[in-house]
């Protein structure tokens, strides 16, 4: 029983592996695989997975340093341009330099001699220095096989020479096969008289129109400071005004107010000496004529408010107030209160009479201005 076991699975075996002999299978798998394979090779040929970051796990200047450099040489190596064709074109043109794209195929037999001896001359070297900026690939990459079907390669080991001028990338130099050192520096040292004066030209032109927009900047931050510097001062300026005009108004109205103040003081004086003369004309309609003298009269001398005196009868039965009145009635009078004393100082009582405050036959009568409590 195991025994046909065995046996039927070798049948399937058989069976399975004899599918590919059959016919038409071999064509239809091709037919379904070619899609794949043709996209693939698309990819490659247009840099699809370049342009998308699908590039080779090591640099390929590492690649190239490493195996053709000399580990104990004085020379660090080839400085290539480490980053994509792109950035170190966009770098050239930074620096107003060539772009030499050197690609590399290591099926090519000159490639060892040429990367080992002729690329790493100290001449060429120099010159590279102070020229170019260097960047490579290798065909067997991705972007490298991309850039070889764009620039055309033909033969290998292929330089060529790109410069931006009139604003677009021109190749204007392709070195291509067995190249020797003689020939290289020779061919580049060409490139660099024929075409570096463009280059030249061009980094003048870039410099003065840098410098003309550095100028003009500047010209317009002087402009704008100067505005703002003007835009200040008329602030300024209107701000002095105002202050000024608030000064004056200020002033005008503490002005009108100590004019209307004034006003009010001279119509309360006007209305104050109204108020005066009209009593002293009313006290002056209570005071009889002076009596003749007699027994009955008594002579008063009256000490005024400012030290002057007057002398006048009156009768020995006329109350002090009649006294008080003719005080009242004199132009010396202006309103203040006062009262009646004699000296040394007797207050006298305006309802008692000339009789009964003993001021007889003569008296000396004070008129004392009574002082306002503070």
């Amino acid at each position: 029983q195991p025994r046909r076991s065995i046996t039927r699975m070798s049948s399937s075996a058989v069976g399975l592996s004899g599918i590919w002999r059959l016919p038409g299978v071999v064509t239809a798998v091709k037919l379904l695989s070619w899609p794949l394979t043709r996209l693939s090779n698309l990819a490659k040929y247009f840099g699809l997975d370049a342009m998308f970051g699908l590039r080779a796990a090591r640099p390929f200047w590492e690649y190239f340093n490493e195996k053709y450099v000399q580990q104990d040489a004085h020379c660090a190596g080839l400085p290539f341009y480490e980053g994509t064709f792109a950035e170190a074109a966009d770098e050239a043109k930074k620096q107003y330099r060539f772009l030499l794209v050197y690609l590399h195929s290591e099926q090519h037999h000159s490639t060892p001699q040429f990367c080992r001896i002729t690329f790493q001359k100290p001449t060429l070297l120099h010159v590279l220095l102070d020229n170019f900026v260097l960047w490579g690939a290798s065909v067997s990459e991705s972007e490298g096989y991309y850039y070889s079907h764009t620039l055309q390669a033909s033969g290998f080991p292929f330089l060529g020479v790109i410069a931006h001028i009139d604003g677009q990338k021109q190749l204007v130099m392709r070195l291509e096969g067995d190249l020797t050192e003689e020939v290289l520096l020779s061919k580049l040292h060409d490139c660099v008289e024929n075409v570096g004066p463009t280059l030249i030209a061009a980094r003048v032109e870039a410099e003065a129109r840098s410098t003309n927009e550095r100028l003009r900047e500047e010209q317009d931050r002087a402009f704008q400071e100067a505005q703002q510097r003007d835009r200040e001062r008329l602030m300024e300026r209107r701000r002095a005004e105002e202050a000024e005009r608030q000064a004056k108004a200020a002033e005008e109205e503490a002005r009108r107010r100590e004019e209307e103040q004034e006003r009010l003081e001279e119509l309360r004086r006007q209305e104050e000496i109204t108020r005066i003369e009209m009593v002293r004309a009313a006290k002056l309609s209570l005071v009889e004529e002076e009596p003749a003298a007699g027994p009955e009269v008594s002579t008063l001398r009256i000490t005024l408010f400012d030290g002057s005196n007057v002398t006048r009868r009156f009768h020995l039965d006329d109350k002090m107030q009649v006294v008080h009145d003719f005080i009242t009635a004199q132009q010396l009078w202006n309103g203040q209160e006062f009262e009646l004393t004699t000296n040394p100082v007797r207050f006298l009582a305006l309802d008692n009479t000339v009789r009964d405050e003993g001021l007889f036959p003569r008296a000396v009568v004070i008129a004392k201005e009574v002082e306002e409590e503070s």
